[in-house]
């Protein structure tokens, strides 16, 4: 039996094979492949059913057929259970489906697209601009403030709070403005414009665009296949007692719908999160507060997942009021950056290294380090 589903709530269509459509929704549904696991999903059908899958001409089939292969590609990694000749099925397939999509539109950046010539200073006020430009792929600097607001995402329906959205800080149109009449992805919100993730509103630090179709999809098996490496920074209210480091976060959460607006829990049933913390220092504040600097490598790509796990932790991040962190006058914004972004999509590994921005360090610039570890690492961030 191809598809095993007694198990899982759905229903699925009458078919002759595995609908690739259905598998993915399945595939989302974490309840379903935690109780179902190696019996919802087989590979021989799998990869049998996308190798005669006639490639849409129609350009919203083709991404359609794409997200769904991404998603069934990640529920198996997730599940320990991809096997290698489904994944060249479903690379093959994804480029195929990219061919559609980018037709003969422009999908190479020019290598001299750099920081250097938009000569622009890393700051919290600051617009936009790339960091390290491959062919098919960039790392841009997302200032805090900017909004990374998407239509359409691999887990759904996204919205932004409206408050993200005072001043029309949009990432996707200073996206339009800049590369929409060369690339076409930067239009299409249905693709998300071409960014590979997110950030929330007020993090700061690495974002990946891609320019093609192919580069995007390309990115998007990397993050689906746990290849990307993933460095934040932060400051969290509190000194936790995490004796032995690194020390791994891994309490599954579920994304809620609280009003069309995305909010993050630990729960059981939810989807596997792993958030590293691996460094931690002790500080104070001119008012005695105490807070912990902290850097923290993501192995999953989870909406909220630092500020959700902390937050279960009982550590929310410094003015993370959302998840019940202490609102601070020397810290403006929830302190947390993206200072790192490692994968490779076949041109050469990428390796951007983001220091914190003026606003951060004016931060960190007014706590006291408890002990000489803390000391070192306030120097190592200030000095970065």
């Amino acid at each position: 039996m191809p598809l095993v589903c007694a198990a899982c709530s759905f229903e699925a269509p009458v078919t002759s094979g595995p609908n690739t459509i259905y598998l993915a929704n399945v595939a989302r549904h974490p309840a379903t492949m935690s109780a179902v696991g190696a019996a919802v999903l087989d590979f021989a059908a799998l990869e049998s059913q996308i190798r005669v899958q006639t490639i849409p001409t129609e350009a919203t089939e083709s991404a359609s057929l794409a997200i769904s292969v991404l998603a069934i590609v990640g529920a198996l990694a997730d599940l320990h259970l991809l096997d290698t000749d489904f994944l060249q099925t479903a690379e093959q397939t994804l480029k195929s489906c990219a061919s559609v999509l980018d037709g003969g539109a422009d999908s190479v950046l020019p290598v001299e697209t750099s920081a250097d010539s938009w000569q622009l200073q890393m700051c919290s006020d600051s617009a936009p601009f790339p960091l390290i430009v491959q062919p098919r792929m960039c790392v841009l600097w997302k200032p805090p403030g900017w909004s990374v607001s998407i239509s359409q995402s691999m887990q759904g329906l996204r919205r932004e709070r409206s408050s993200d959205l005072t001043g029309k800080r949009l990432m996707t149109q200073w996206l339009s403005n800049n590369f929409g009449q060369r690339y076409r992805i930067a239009t299409d919100s249905t693709e998300t414009h071409g960014f590979v993730h997110r950030l929330d509103k007020d993090t700061s630090g690495a974002l990946l665009w891609a320019p093609s179709y192919g580069g995007y999809y390309a990115a998007k098996l990397q993050f689906a296949l746990g290849r990307v490496s993933k460095g934040y920074v932060c400051i969290c209210c509190g000194h936790p007692s995490w004796n032995e480091l690194p020390l791994m976060l891994e309490a599954p959460l579920l994304e809620l719908d609280q009003g069309g607006f995305s909010h993050t829990v630990v729960a059981g049933h939810g989807q596997r999160a792993c958030t590293e913390i691996k460094c931690i220092g002790y500080f104070t504040d001119a008012e005695g507060n105490e807070v912990s600097l902290v850097e923290i490598e993501l192995h999953t790509g989870r909406t909220h997942q630092i500020r959700a796990h902390l937050s279960s932790e009982g550590h929310p991040l410094v003015s993370d009021h959302t998840y019940g962190g202490d609102v601070l006058p020397w810290c403006a914004r929830m302190f947390l950056h993206c200072h790192r972004l490692c994968l490779d999509i076949g041109d050469g590994p990428l390796d951007a290294h983001v220091p914190l921005p003026t606003d951060l360090c004016q931060a960190l610039q007014g706590l006291t380090p408890m002990d000489e570890p803390a000391q070192k690492l306030l120097d190592k961030w200030l000095k970065v």
